[in-house]
C-alpha cells in the first residue's frame, strides 16, 4: 500500500529538504574559497595615424604569423624558436678583430712647442683609439706607428687596453700620460696629411693603415701663434650605419625580435635635449615610423678639439643615433604582433627604405638602405670595408646643401682615414 501524504507531512518534508541544502552549502563554503568574478576585459583603443602602414599596401605587420594557439593567447608574450632565423648569434673568435669603423684619431694641442720654449707657440701630437672584438679577456698588445707628411717615421707608441665589455669589445687608446710627455718632447706645429699604422704588438702585422688631415685655427680669445689644432672629420658626414643592439645576438636561441638603429654624423654641437632632430622612415612611399611618435634620438661618439674655446660649427663632429618603436625585425617569430600595433617587420618586407632627418622641421639628411629577399640588410657596394660587428652595414648619407658648414670635396677619398671607400 502506497503511503498517504497529508498536507502537514508535505510541509515537514519541504522544511527538512531546505534545511539539508542549507547545511550542505555551509559545509561547501568552509572547504572551497570563494571564486572572484572575472573582470571584463576591455581592449585598449589604438589611435590610427599616417605612420601605421595600412593593410592594403602589402606591408606585413606580422599579424598573419599567429597560429591558432597563439591567437588563443592574445596579448601574452611569445618566445619561440623556429628554423629560418635571419640574424643568428654573433660570437667572437680566438683572434681579435679590429672594428673597422671604430678608429678615431684626434690632435691633442699643447700650449707650447719644445723647439721654441720661450715663444708663445702651440703644438700637437696624435691621440688614437679603436675597439676590437675578441673572445678572451687577456692582454693583447697593439702598437701604432705615426708618419710625417713626407712618409718618414715620426714616432711609435704602445696603446693601453681596456677590459672586455658586455659586447665582447675591448678598447685600445693612446696612453694620456705618455701623450702629455710626448707633447713636451716630439710634438709638431705643422699641418697637413699625416699617416699611421696600427700593428699587432705580438706578431708585428699591420691590422689597419690610414692617414688623417690636420688643420689649425685661431680661437676668438687667442692671439698670434697660440692656435688650436684639429683633425678634419668632414668625411664622416657622408657615411652612417644601420644596425641592431648587440644584446640580441649573445645567445644561441635569439628568436626574440628587435628594433632597427640608424646613425649619422652632424657638424654641430647640438645639445642632447634641444637638438630639434626628428627621424622619419619610409617604405614603399609610406611613412612607417617617426621618432616624434615613439622611439629615440640619442647621442653617440664625437670628435672635438680638446678645448671649450672653439667654433662648434667648424670644429665639432657628433654622431646621432635614431630608433623607432614601429620598425622591427621579427627574426622568425620573436614578437607577438598584438604587443606592437602598427609595426613593420623589415625582414618580412624586403625592398628599399628611406630615412629622412629633419632639424626643426627642415630636411637636413637622407639615407637609403635595402633589405634583401632573405630579410637581411644589404651592405652597399662600398670599396675597402673591413670587419663590422653584429650585422651592421655602412650607409651612404646625403647631406642637404647649406645644412652645415663643411667641405665635401675630398670627403670620399679621405673617408675612414684614407682607405679607398666609396660607392662603386
Amino acid at each position: 500500500m502506497k503511503p498517504v501524504h497529508t498536507v502537514q507531512s508535505l510541509k515537514l518534508e519541504f522544511v527538512f529538504v531546505v534545511f539539508a541544502l542549507f547545511c550542505f552549502a555551509e559545509a561547501s563554503h568552509a572547504q572551497f574559497p570563494k571564486i572572484p568574478k572575472i573582470p571584463k576585459i576591455t581592449k585598449p583603443e589604438t589611435t590610427k595615424t599616417t605612420d601605421s602602414p595600412p593593410a592594403a599596401t602589402g606591408i606585413s605587420n606580422g599579424s598573419e604569423r599567429q597560429s591558432d594557439t597563439a591567437k588563443s593567447n592574445q596579448g601574452s608574450a611569445r618566445s619561440r624558436s623556429k628554423p629560418g632565423q635571419v640574424y643568428g648569434p654573433v660570437k667572437p673568435g680566438n683572434s681579435p678583430q679590429l672594428i673597422w669603423d671604430s678608429v678615431r684619431v684626434q690632435a691633442s694641442t699643447h700650449s707650447s712647442y719644445w723647439k721654441t720654449p720661450t715663444a708663445k707657440t702651440s703644438s700637437w701630437v696624435p691621440f688614437i683609439s679603436f675597439n676590437t672584438f675578441y673572445a678572451k679577456d687577456v692582454d693583447f698588445p697593439h702598437t701604432v706607428e705615426y708618419f710625417n707628411p713626407d712618409g718618414s717615421l715620426w714616432f711609435s707608441e704602445k696603446l693601453t687596453q681596456g677590459w672586455l665589455d658586455g659586447a665582447s669589445m675591448a678598447d685600445f687608446k693612446s696612453d694620456s700620460t705618455n701623450t702629455n710627455k710626448l707633447r713636451d718632447e716630439i710634438s709638431t706645429n705643422g699641418v697637413g696629411t699625416y699617416g699611421f699604422k696600427i700593428k699587432d704588438g705580438t706578431t708585428g702585422a699591420t691590422v689597419f693603415e690610414g692617414k688623417y688631415k690636420v688643420g689649425k685655427f685661431l680661437p676668438p680669445s687667442k692671439k698670434g701663434n697660440d692656435v688650436m689644432f684639429f683633425v678634419d672629420h668632414d668625411w664622416r658626414l657622408q657615411f652612417g650605419s644601420a644596425y641592431f643592439h648587440y644584446s640580441n645576438f649573445l645567445r644561441d636561441d635569439n628568436s626574440g625580435g628587435f628594433e632597427l638603429y640608424v646613425d649619422m654624423w652632424f657638424k654641430q654641437n647640438l645639445s642632447s635635449s634641444g637638438h630639434g632632430l626628428e627621424a622619419q622612415i619610409f617604405y614603399q612611399g609610406k611613412q612607417v615610423g617617426t621618432t616624434a611618435k615613439g622611439g629615440a634620438v640619442m647621442t653617440g661618439s664625437e670628435h672635438a678639439v680638446d678645448s671649450s674655446n672653439f667654433v662648434p660649427e667648424l670644429h665639432h663632429w657628433r654622431q646621432w643615433v635614431f630608433r623607432w618603436d614601429t620598425v622591427r625585425v621579427d627574426n622568425a617569430g620573436g614578437y607577438n604582433p598584438d604587443n606592437y600595433p602598427g609595426s613593420i617587420y623589415i625582414d618580412e618586407n624586403p625592398g628599399e627604405y628611406t630615412v629622412k632627418v629633419l632639424k626643426n622641421g627642415t630636411l637636413v639628411r637622407e639615407a637609403k638602405f635595402e633589405v634583401g629577399a632573405d630579410g637581411r640588410l644589404i651592405n652597399p657596394k662600398l670599396v675597402g670595408s673591413g670587419y663590422l660587428d653584429y650585422h651592421r652595414v655602412i650607409l651612404p648619407i646625403t647631406v642637404t646643401p647649406n645644412a652645415e658648414k663643411w667641405s665635401p670635396a675630398n670627403a670620399k677619398s679621405e673617408a675612414f682615414y684614407g682607405n679607398p671607400i666609396g660607392l662603386n
